[in-house]
């Protein structure tokens, strides 16, 4: 047992807790702008998000070539008006590299998390839907990788003092950290270079130490990684029913649909903005996979889209610090991955038709979502086409994944992820 764990590591405990336990809900941490946010359902991690993933998103497409600067002006002024962006962003940016750097985000989210010392709030919640839904059904491994990317980011405070080294820089990334230090004046704090990485802040600190490591930047705040603390060393917190200012989760009397979704975590409009998928098991050695190797989360892929395509080389030793791929894309959608999240949307079905029968009667409920994948709009029709929902509100697994093969495996991931939020 780590003393250092129990006393730095509360927000990862309590999270492995509530794991363990079963539940289903939210754990945060920080106010405002400053929160982080993971979601658990029934023991798997469901999503993890922070207060600027939109904004941050918008940087990322902006960055890698995606959008235009007056497109992601545009779209940012909508984010500042909490107005809704991901369903302009999925008719007109590849949907691949979209999905990427919503995972990259997924895990940077959740890193952030694990690091935090603070004791996480849990709230507990009939349904959670959160903007970017990842759904890691075995989650031990991710979280691990998750401690293992926060000792090495730790390497380099986030305030530390970067300076241009006596190397020059290799690859892509190595020379736009060195360029964003350039255009500083030479001495810059990594905060600031972190922001013109096309990679997110988990990633980018741990290839900012690896560039002061091999020479290509300095700073005197370099810090020797820790060693040897693993997941078991870290004492998860059993759950309980009440959890700082959160109490027990006690069903409020219903007098109306409205008073049951204000008392209900289940699925606001401003949190159906993403359904991006993440595979559970992410290991190396495929297109799209997470190496989990020395290097945990900086195995990243990122595509910049403004430079011609090159022809394909032999695989050579990379740099330090640097991506060893150039494309964005995500694991083919397995038949139990798509059914796993059609079953998180019928929880959140089910609670729906419950709320509309207690209030106009029974049978209501399912009437009100037939009546939603009837009037789905004309491009998700294919998925939903003679979809019949059961007496509790559900859609039909089997159906939906028969609909789903009759179109082209390229079209899966879409289809099922926008289709799903549409209807929700």
């Amino acid at each position: 047992m780590s003393t250092h764990a129990d006393v730095d590591r509360l927000a990862l405990s309590k999270l492995t807790g509530q794991l363990e336990s079963g539940a289903t809900g939210t754990l945060s941490v920080g106010k405002g702008a400053l929160e982080l946010s993971v979601f658990v359902h029934k023991g798997a991690i469901l999503g993890a998000t922070s207060a600027d993933d939109e904004s941050r998103l918008l940087q990322r497409l902006e960055l890698q070539g995606a959008l235009s600067s007056k497109v992601a002006s545009k779209l940012s002024a909508l984010v500042d008006l909490d107005e809704p962006v991901m369903g302009q962003l999925l008719e007109s940016v590849d949907y691949e590299l979209l999905e990427g750097i919503l995972t990259e985000r997924f895990e940077d989210c959740l890193a952030r998390f694990v690091a935090e010392s603070s004791k996480p709030r849990f709230r507990k919640a009939k349904a959670v839907w959160p903007t970017n839904v990842q759904l890691i059904a075995d989650p031990e491994p991710l979280l691990e990788r998750s401690l293992k990317a926060t000792e090495r980011a730790a390497r380099l405070p986030i305030d530390a003092e970067l300076t241009i080294g006596d190397l020059a820089p290799e690859g892509k990334l190595a020379t736009k950290a060195v360029a964003a230090v350039n255009a500083a004046g030479g001495t810059v704090k990594v905060l600031h270079v972190l922001a013109d990485l096309p990679i997110e802040s988990m990633n980018g600190r741990i290839l900012l130490g690896d560039l002061v490591i091999a020479g290509v930047l300095k700073s005197t705040s370099l810090q020797p990684a820790e060693s040897g603390l693993e997941l078991g060393d870290i004492d998860s917190e059993p759950a309980t029913e009440e959890v700082g200012e959160e109490a027990q989760f006690e069903p409020m009397p219903i007098t109306s649909l409205h008073d049951w979704m204000g008392q209900s975590e289940l699925v606001d409009s401003d949190e159906l903005e993403a359904f991006a998928d993440n595979e559970s098991d992410r290991s190396a050695g495929s297109e799209g996979k997470v190496a989990t190797g020395e290097h945990i989360l900086d195995k990243v892929d990122v595509e910049i889209p403004d430079e011609p395509e090159e022809p394909e080389e032999e695989e050579e030793e990379l740099p330090a610090g640097e991506a060893p791929s150039q494309k964005f894309s995500a694991p083919p959608l397995s038949e139990e991955d798509a059914g796993s999240k059609v079953e998180v949307a019928n929880e959140s079905l089910r609670a729906i038709a419950v709320a509309v029968d207690k209030v106009n009667g029974s049978g209501a409920g399912r009437s009100a979502v037939r009546l939603l994948v009837e009037g789905v709009p004309a491009k998700f029709q294919a998925l939903f086409t003679n979809i019949a929902p059961s007496e509790d509100g559900s859609i039909p697994i089997d159906d939906i994944l028969d609909n789903l093969y009759t179109r082209p495996a390229s079209e899966h991931r879409a289809l099922l992820s926008q289709g799903l939020i549409d209807l929700i």
